[in-house]
């Protein structure tokens, strides 16, 4: 089930990543709201949700769509202090990486403010979770190795950009890059029930 989601927000879980940028979206599909409820097969695994829904949208909307890499800006991460020193809520991790003890949890209202809290994450999946919030994906050259745990809290008073400076000693700096995105081949609205 989902509710009140723009058509781009559909296929991006359909294609199973938050950051994946769409090229040739219509306006509508990024403005217009929809609800979906579909049922599969009895017994149908969890697992297949993701397949199920590419077919739904070629099915209801006529959707046609491939992944090609394309020159993009991006941020990299890197230390923001020439000594290499790491900010007061970045440390590392206080477990053992085989031990399965890696967490993130994120509150936000975008980019105006927010929380990332994370055990035990590598600075790369940190730069994965931070792409949804710096409107750009983000690519780790720290030259960090091993895992972290930190805590990151930006606000309308502090950018995410500041607080990352000031609270983990890292700093995202302006790059282009080639990265995977979704190009639309054909889309419609989707046809009701």
């Amino acid at each position: 089930m989902i509710t009140n989601q723009p058509l781009v927000s559909v296929i991006r879980s359909a294609y199973g990543a938050n950051d994946l940028e769409i090229v040739g979206a219509p306006d509508w599909a990024l403005a217009d709201r929809w609800d979906i409820r579909a049922v599969g097969p009895p017994g149908t695994e969890e697992a297949l949700w993701q397949p199920m829904l590419k077919t739904l949208l070629e099915d209801r909307c006529k959707f046609r769509a491939h992944i090609e890499q394309r020159e993009r800006p991006i941020f990299n991460i890197v230390l923001a202090r020439r000594d290499s020193r790491l900010g007061p809520d970045l440390h590392p991790a206080t477990c053992d990486a085989g031990d399965n003890c890696g967490s993130t949890n994120t509150t936000s209202n975008g980019i105006k403010s927010g929380t990332i809290t994370a055990t035990g994450r590598t600075i790369a999946q940190f730069g994965a979770t931070l792409s949804r919030y710096a409107e750009r994906r983000v690519f780790d050259q720290t030259g960090l190795d091993g895992t972290y745990d930190f805590h990151l809290q930006w606000s309308e008073d502090v950018s995410i950009f500041t607080a990352l400076q000031e609270q983990l000693g890292l700093k995202l700096e302006p790059a282009t890059g080639p990265i995977d995105v979704l190009v639309i081949d054909h889309v419609e609205r989707p046809t009701p029930d």
